[in-house]
Parts: structure tokens; C-alpha cells; sequence
């Protein structure tokens, strides 16, 4: 960090400021398209019904069996009886990757 006097700006203004550095990360971690439409499908369908029950909400809306979805909510740690809203972005992510492929179907549409 490089920082820089008060004086090297007109008008002066009544703080130090500073020049950072900001390098990207050399691994992309963005999801591809087939990846990222797979997760807007698994968003949207699960808040179709946002106040229900995440695990009956994607029995319901994507053309998974039961036990698909009972297992891949244990294998991320997610319980079966949280509404959608609950989840942060890392869980839907997890949740994704655990039930992939999802398909393109949606149940009652």
C-alpha cells in the first residue's frame, strides 16, 4: 500500500488517502453456464415456495425422487426442514453440485 499526502490533490482534501494493489486470483472460480443455469433452476424452483420446507419444495418443483434430495441435503449438512430463504450462497452452491445434474424439467409446469 502506497500512501498518499493530502497535498498531492487539489483542492487538499481533510484526509491520507492510499493506492492498493488488487490482483485477481489465478484460479477462476465462477461457475460455467450449464453450472450456473443449473443453479438459477434450483433458486428459482425452491422459492416457488419460499415458505415451505426446502427438502418437500424441491421434491414438488424439480424432477428429483426423494431420495436424491434426502441425500444430497446430508451430504451438504443442509437440514431437510430449512426454508429457502435460510441458506447463504455457499449452501446453494453446495446444494447444486450435491444434486447435479438437476435437469431441465420443473414438476407442475
Amino acid at each position: 500500500m502506497l500512501r498518499v499526502a493530502p497535498g498531492a490533490f487539489e483542492p487538499e482534501p481533510a484526509v491520507d488517502s492510499a493506492v492498493i494493489v488488487v490482483e485477481p486470483y489465478d484460479l477462476d472460480d465462477r461457475l460455467g453456464p450449464d453450472e450456473e443455469d443449473e443453479l438459477w433452476r434450483l433458486v428459482q424452483a425452491s422459492f416457488r415456495e419460499r415458505r415451505k420446507m426446502l427438502h418437500n419444495v424441491l421434491v414438488r418443483q424439480l424432477p428429483l425422487d426423494t431420495a436424491r434430495v434426502t441425500a444430497a441435503l446430508d451430504a451438504t449438512g443442509i437440514a431437510a426442514d430449512r426454508r429457502p430463504q435460510t441458506l447463504a450462497v455457499g449452501e446453494w452452491l453446495a446444494l447444486r453440485e450435491a444434486l447435479t445434474p438437476i435437469g431441465p424439467g420443473v414438476r407442475g409446469r
